[in-house]
């Protein structure tokens, strides 16, 4: 007698997994939409060559600046007897540096010092929420502690700015440093 009757094709092949259902509704997938898939894929490929063509480029000019206290034991630290060994600059120290590089005032004075207040690539990139090229250029300038790596905790600032023109931002970055050794 037969107590249990089973089709032959189950008991022979395994029971589809979840991967293999997967892969099949993956499959339909892309042969029901890939109209739809394929339009998706072109206008993403035309929206970058638009952006990479009418984009203008942006050029970043940047200099380092080292901050050391002014200290007259300075040549006797590290020896025996010294006052302070291990001094270096607070981090209060810097943000006040961070702070002055990126004043209106230090900015102001060093674009009409060098001339550069005119600059016809700054007045070009201002938009209507600059009121000076003094505001376009604190807008694009960063000022940033340290390095990087093993050097992130450094007792140097850089001062970067990003431009469509690469030689103007190199002019500024470079008047901004020399307005604030003066100051």
């Amino acid at each position: 007698m037969i107590d249990k009757v089973r089709p032959a094709s189950a008991t022979n092949e395994p029971e589809l997994g979840v991967s293999k259902s997967i892969e099949i509704d993956i499959v339909r997938l892309l042969n029901r939409h890939w109209p739809l898939l394929t339009l998706c894929l072109l206008l993403g490929w035309g929206g970058a060559a638009a952006y990479y063509y009418y984009t203008p480029p942006q050029y970043e000019s940047d200099a380092q600046i080292l901050l050391m206290p002014k200290d007259p034991n300075l040549a006797a630290k590290g020896l025996d007897g010294s006052k302070d060994v291990n001094s270096t600059l607070s981090e209060d120290l810097l943000s006040t540096h961070m702070m002055l590089i990126q004043s209106p005032v230090i900015v102001r004075d060093a674009l009409r010092k060098a001339d550069l207040s005119e600059l016809p690539s700054l007045l070009d990139e201002m938009s209507s929420k600059d009121r000076s090229t003094a505001d376009y250029v604190l807008r694009k300038l960063s000022v940033t502690r340290g390095g990087s790596g093993k050097a992130k905790n450094a007792q140097v600032l850089k001062i970067a700015m990003r431009h469509a023109n690469a030689e103007d931002s190199q002019r500024v970055v470079t008047a901004i440093v020399t307005e604030f050794q003066e100051f």
